[in-house]
Order: C-alpha cells, then structure tokens, then sequence
C-alpha cells in the first residue's frame, strides 16, 4: 500500500497562497475506526482509499503508517492530528500547522494570553477581557473545602453549599457592576462550553444551579481521591478540577483555587441569523494568513457571511508581526446589530472541525480545494449538480441519506452523504450564480427552483422537523435574494440613508 501512497501524491497540484511552490500534499490523519475493544486501529486497503475520497487528498493515517519513528515526507503536510506531535512524528518539506514555537506551546488553549498578545497589535479588535483575580483583589475568601476532603462526609454540608452560593451571587455582583450590558466566564483554558451548551454569561447565570453542579461534581471527585490527595489544593484535586467536563467546576473551582484563571469578557450584543442563530463564522487560518470562513451555527445562506469574514479577518491578519503570523488557528468572528465585526476568540493552535472531512464532508472538501488550488472529486461532483437542470438535481438529491448529519457520526464512506449538507451547498452556490447577475425575474425563478427541489425530498424524509427545517433553507435563499435586490436599490438611491420600499419577488 505505501508505493501505491507515493505514486498517487505526483497529482497534479495547483501553485496556491498555502502551497506556493505547487508541492505534493499529503494529510496525517487519526484513524476513525476502532477494533472490538474499543480502541482504534489500522483501516484496511479499501478503508483507506474511501477515506482517500472522503479527504480529497492522500493520507497517513496517525500511529499506523511507518511505525513510531519520524518521518520525512516531500511535499506540503497537513496536519488533523495534535499538531506539536504530529509535526515531531510526520514532517513535511513545508508544513501547514507547524506546532514548534515557543509562542504556539504558550498560547495554546490559553485565552487570558490569547487576549494579551491581540492587544498588543489591536486594542479594538477583541471585546474588553479582564482576569477575575483583578475583580477579586478587594474582596476576602474565606471558604475553603479543605476541612471536608480531610473529613469522612460523603456529601458537603448544607451550611458550605450556602457559603458557596452566597460568594458566586457576590461574585457576579462584582461582574455585573463592571459590565453592565452583561459578560461571559470563562476557564482560560476551556473550549466547547459553547457546543455543550455550558455558556456562563451574566446577568442569565444561575448560582444556585452552579453551586449544585460543582458540589455534587466534588463530592464524586472525593470519591475517586485517595490517602493524600484528598487535600483541599492538592496537585491530583487540581488535576481532577482541570480534566472536568463541567464549565461550573471550573469556574467555582478556581475562583476559589486561582482566580488568575478565570477571565471575564464583555458580552456583545450579536446579530441573529434568519433561523434565530447566532452570526458567528469561524475563519481557519494558517501561517500564510486565511484559508476558509464557515458560519458556525444554522443553515441561513452562508455566501455574504463567510465572504465578510474572511476579508475583515484578513485585514487583522496583515498588521500582526511575523512571529505571530507563523501561527495557525481557528477565528471566531461575530457580526453585532451595530452591522460592525469583532473577534471573540483566536483558538490559536486548535484544529478546526471545518477542516476533518470525516466530520463535516463538505467544508473539509473546500478546505482541501484551497490547499491544493483545485477542486477536489467531492467538490467536483457538488458543482456539476450545481449546473443540472431542476430534475436532475432533484433526482441526485434522491440519493442522499435523507437528513442531516447528527454531531456523533463519522463519514467512513462517500456514500455517507446526508441531504443536509449537500441541500446547504447547492442553495448556496444556487444563490451565488444567481448574485453574479441579479434580477428581480432571475431571483423568482431560483426562489421557484429552491421551493421545488425542496418538496422534492419531503416525502422520503420522517422527521417533521427536518421536512421543515428544508423548507426553511430554501426560504431563507429566497430572502437572501430579496435583502440583496433591496441593498443593491439603497445604494443607487441618491439618498442612501432613506427608508426604501420593499420589494416583493411574488
């Protein structure tokens, strides 16, 4: 299999911004299988060309291909693995996310240095961030857990858990007088509150629901403690608080532990998308600066989002120094009602799930398009069924699993496409054609193509909710046409500021 590996990375690839010298690319990759046991293990011939296709690229699959020692590949490497090891163990002649420096091992998952190192080149670009240590300096602390871990009580006191609830009420207090408009909390090294739906943010923040979630999560932790460690600030009680899964542990935690660890951010008042989302877009970038924008959450169409994104994070890219544009990571950014853009987080050093086409196929096929400089047979294949008649798209459409992709599947095959992800693509680019030359006849048709492609899959589909969230997509397409047609006639008015009379497609 590895000659078949070698031969097949002399593929044509296109000179891009990434990969300048037009080099060979090859992806290091975790293996998405796993053995009876549980743990993963080697894909076989025909496991490894499918995830061939699924990436759009040759891989090495992590801790399979030739053995524990390093390895010097040709070419430009991609790293979907952790990315100081990775680069330890497969190194490339050029390498995408190169996890080497001394400032990539200090900011990573690090966002109170995070905050610091932008605020040095730009002390607008992030919302106004401050340690809780600093909210803290004037107040006292006197709870301590320690007289309970020494104890033989299984649970913590009723008197300790009022304590703790009246010194988080007390805290927030503090938060809140310093920003009014409300702000998030948050662990400096904590990431995904927001895909577990763990945002603590004031003035919605619940003490009483905090405190019983870090005292019940404590007492299990005890549980688990022996001999010396059952010390209030003993290095396994710290460990164990660090390695929670609950954003309440950490924030009582070390409130009460470390402050300096707990930073609190300035809440801003973010835009909403046509399906009540947040607009939030993240931006993968790598040493030579931007690589692709995908709007994080709902399926509103994507094109002016993503297009925004990318230039305004561009700009902010272009004045940092050469030492930190040699870092990669994932940015977060967010459009407020004001209509203008800030950054709330950079995850220097983070390998965003856009870019693992086993997780989401199509944005890790546009990925890949940009890193090689054409498209890859995915993406290929998406674009020809953009340019089909109605019929015929509606009969590819046929073929697709009919539903959207849930959060714990792996693509294994590229046959695990989902109506979802494609429906989203096609309304897109469907949408994107139609902005080259905008018509208020061309807008009706496509509003009419969409509505129909739509109908076309809801008898296969079981969950009502799915069978309308479709609907919606192609609702939303036709009111993206709609707002565009209506900017495009503010901006030709001779009074740009004016109200505008609506236009109306049916």
């Amino acid at each position: 299999m590895r000659g078949k590996l070698i031969l097949r990375r002399h593929q044509r690839v296109e000179k891009t911004d990434f990969n300048r010298e037009g080099m060979p690319v090859t992806l290091i990759v975790p293996s998405p299988f796993e053995n009876k046991w549980g743990n993963l293990r080697r894909p076989t011939a025909r496991e490894r060309r499918r995830l061939e296709q699924i990436y759009g690229a040759p891989i090495i699959v992590d801790g399979f291909d030739y053995g524990k020692k390093p390895r010097r590949i040709r070419g430009l490497v991609v790293h979907l693995v952790e990315s100081q090891q990775g680069v330890r163990d497969y190194r490339g002649d050029e390498n995408l996310f190169d996890g080497r420096s001394k400032l990539y091992r200090e900011l990573l998952d690090n966002k109170w240095l995070e905050y610091q190192v932008i605020q040095k080149v730009d002390l607008t670009i992030m919302p106004t961030s401050i340690l809780a240590e600093t909210l803290l300096q004037n107040s006292t602390l006197p709870i301590s857990l320690g007289r309970y871990f020494q104890s033989s009580q299984a649970e913590i006191p009723d008197r300790l858990q009022t304590q703790l609830e009246a010194f988080l009420k007390k805290f927030f207090m503090v938060v809140e007088k310093k920003f009014p408009q409300g702000a998030f909390i948050k662990y400096i090294r904590e990431y995904r509150t927001c895909e577990a739906d763990q945002l603590t943010h004031t003035p919605e923040a619940n003490p009483t629901k905090m405190t019983e979630i870090f005292c019940r999560e404590m007492e299990t932790i005890k549980s688990n403690l022996r001999g010396r460690s059952r010390r209030w600030r003993s290095p396994a009680l710290l460990k164990a608080i660090q390695e929670s899964q609950k954003a309440a542990v950490h924030i009582l935690g070390f409130l009460l532990l470390d402050p300096k660890l707990i930073m609190v951010q300035e809440k801003l008042a973010i835009a909403k998308t046509r399906d009540g989302t947040l607009a939030e877009v993240r931006v993968d970038f790598g040493s030579m600066g931007p690589i692709a924008a995908n709007v994080r959450w709902g399926y509103d169409v994507e094109t002016d989002y993503k297009r925004r994104a990318f230039d305004f994070f561009q700009k902010v890219w272009r004045q940092w120094p050469a030492s930190l544009k040699q870092q990669f990571g994932g940015a977060d950014v967010v459009f407020l009602k004001d209509g203008s853009m800030k950054i709330i987080e950079f995850n220097f050093g983070s390998e965003s799930g856009f870019m693992d086409a086993t997780q989401l196929i199509v944005p890790g096929n546009l990925f890949m398009t940009k890193i090689l400089g054409r498209p890859t047979p995915l993406i290929q294949r998406l674009e020809k069924l953009v340019k089909m008649k109605p019929q015929d798209q509606a009969n590819e459409l046929n073929k697709l699993i009919p539903r959207t992709k849930r959060n714990d599947e792996t693509h294994l095959s590229m046959r695990d496409l989902h109506l979802g992800d494609v429906w989203l693509y096609l309304r897109d680019r469907l949408v994107e054609e139609w902005m080259k030359s905008p018509t208020k006849k061309g807008a009706r048709q496509l509003s009419q193509q969409l509505r129909f492609l739509a109908k076309s899959q809801l008898r296969r589909i079981e969950d009502p909710e799915t069978q309308q969230l479709i609907l919606d997509m192609a609702r939303f397409g036709k009111e993206a046409m709609l707002e565009f047609l209506n900017k495009r006639r503010i901006k030709k008015s001779c009074h740009p500021s004016a109200p505008s009379e609506q236009l109306a497609l049916f």
